[in-house]
């Protein structure tokens, strides 16, 4: 299964945010939306850097 090393950058604070993810668009809504933690309260956008990990 392909995964992808993603990177989200903050519009409230000068951050970003790295994570792993089969589906990045689903996960970047879910940091935005269902998610009760950290990366809701920074409003993450985008996904300006996607690296594909084959295994």
């Amino acid at each position: 299964m392909k995964h992808f090393l993603y990177i989200l950058r903050s519009e409230v604070k000068e951050t970003y945010y790295i994570g792993v993810s089969d589906d990045p668009e689903r996960r970047l809504a879910y940091h935005n939306g269902e998610s009760k933690g950290y990366t809701r309260q920074i409003s993450l956008v985008g996904i300006p850097f996607l690296f594909p990990s084959y295994k």
